[in-house]
């Protein structure tokens, strides 16, 4: 079977929905800067890369995640060398490049890092110069920043309410500001709600200006078809009653989920010496999952600090 668990799904594991790609577009063309707020094994992740693989004409996808952060010029400063890398990419803006690293004296720059040598940088300033600086042609840079909402909570946490209201309002100052909005557009994420954290300091204001975008679980259809395609010419059977008594006992149908499942209920074959999944196998599956604790332990533990 064409399972995978633990890192997100990409090429043939993904489970395409053309639709969802189609639906992002049309937000971001409205509102220019969208939070997408979805509970941990969605497939945020999976969809943000599947874009940044599939680019659309005129979009420049670029992907960051942030989750470890806890300072703001820390999080200013990954946009900035993620900017940077990709801008950097085909040696253009060569001028602005060779000024750069005279001003910051840049000891090393490639497609996945860079060196300061000068410390002392406000990286907030800096982003506002580069996209000052830099003339792109008809692209728009898509920044999709993965885990926002973690960042958030660690400031929180680490440093101070304040600290995250003077955070939130430096991040909406930057989507608004002219020579950012013209290039960039900010695509943030996280499985703790943004909505929630943002009005537990009490700074709702400062993300009214962000497009909200839902990714909703499978539908009964889209369920058989990921079944099918993790099945993939496997010579285990998996009939059409057996697998809508899966789905009805499953309810909530996340890709994750059933991928878990999947490779329980594989398991249990090659264990049995069976070549088609029963209802006694999905029940005993259901059962193994669960006493996994690894599947839904992070998640709980984050849902229990935070709440």
């Amino acid at each position: 079977m064409k399972i995978i668990i633990g890192p997100a799904a990409e090429g043939e594991f993904y489970f395409d929905r053309p639709y969802l790609e189609e639906l992002f577009w049309k937000k971001l063309k409205e509102t220019r800067n969208i939070s997408i707020a979805a509970p941990r094994r969605v497939g945020k992740s999976s969809f943000m890369l599947h874009l940044l693989n599939n680019e659309v004409e005129g979009y420049l996808c670029t992907y960051v995640i942030t989750e470890s952060i806890n300072e703001s010029n820390e999080f200013f400063k990954k946009i900035y060398k993620t900017l940077i890398g990709l801008l950097n990419k085909g040696g253009k803006f060569k001028q602005f490049f060779d000024d750069l690293f005279k001003r910051l004296e840049i000891k090393k720059i490639s497609l996945t890092e860079i060196e300061f040598g000068k410390n002392e940088i406000d990286y907030y300033e800096e982003i506002l110069l580069l996209c000052k600086e830099v003339k792109l042609n008809e692209d728009k840079i898509i920044l999709m920043i993965d885990e926002f909402s973690q960042t958030l909570e660690n400031i929180i946490t680490d440093q101070s309410r304040e600290a995250a209201r003077n955070f939130l309002h430096q991040c909406r100052e930057l989507r608004n500001n002219l020579d950012v909005k013209s290039k960039v557009s900010f695509v943030y994420t996280g499985s703790i709600g943004l909505e929630n954290l943002v009005l537990s300091i009490d700074e709702p204001r400062s993300i009214t200006d962000l497009g909200h975008f839902n990714i909703p679980p499978l539908s009964k259809e889209e369920a058989n078809n990921l079944i099918i395609q993790i099945i993939d010419g496997d010579p285990i059977q998996f009939n059409e009653a057996e697998t809508a008594y899966f789905l009805g006992k499953l309810n909530w149908l996340l890709p994750y989920f059933i991928q878990v499942m999947m490779s329980e209920m594989e398991g249990i074959c090659k264990e049995k010496g069976q070549d088609s999944i029963s209802i006694e196998i999905i029940d005993l599956a259901f059962i193994k999952a669960l006493e996994n604790r690894s599947y839904f332990e992070h998640w709980l533990v984050r849902l229990q600090h935070i709440f």
